[in-house]
């Protein structure tokens, strides 16, 4: 072709071409192995501890434990029962209820005579007013009587 020309450096290639894969098919394998590789270990660490290892018998060659007895003589010391202070405290406060239970109770009969008291005042007041009284009737006037008798 006449009017084109090809640039030599064209031809030459200045990066290599190289396969992508986004999706890897060596990772499945790595974890596979990676996996195994951990259960080995594992195996191999009970597998140890399995193992019997006798020790040094130590103990043959040293003296028994003796634990230490406390002396013969005890001092005892004295001590208040805190069941005898709740006691003198109970006993306080049955006291203290008790003679507030007896206020209470006078503080009700006072109430209660109060009440009866207005309650008959008022029943009173009730009878004098409903207690019928007989009126002069003003309209009529009064019969007379007179001493002779006509015949």
């Amino acid at each position: 072709m006449p009017g084109f020309e090809v640039d030599k450096n064209l031809s030459k290639q200045t990066t290599t071409i190289k396969e992508f894969n986004i999706s890897k098919p060596n990772a499945y394998h790595d974890k596979l192995r990676k996996i195994d590789e951990t259960l080995e270990k594992e195996n191999l660490e009970l597998q140890k501890k399995r193992e019997f290892k006798a020790q040094y018998p130590h103990v043959i060659f040293e003296e028994p434990f003796v634990p230490e007895r406390p002396s013969r003589f005890c001092k005892i010391e004295e001590f208040n029962l805190h069941s005898e202070k709740r006691g003198v405290d109970r006993k306080i406060f049955d006291e203290d209820l008790e003679q507030l239970r007896l206020e209470r109770e006078k503080a009700m009969e006072e109430c209660e005579k109060k009440q009866k008291e207005i309650e008959a005042k008022e029943i009173a007041e009730l009878r004098k007013k409903t207690v019928h009284k007989s009126q002069q009737n003003r309209r009529i006037q009064k019969a007379r009587i007179s001493r002779y008798i006509v015949k």
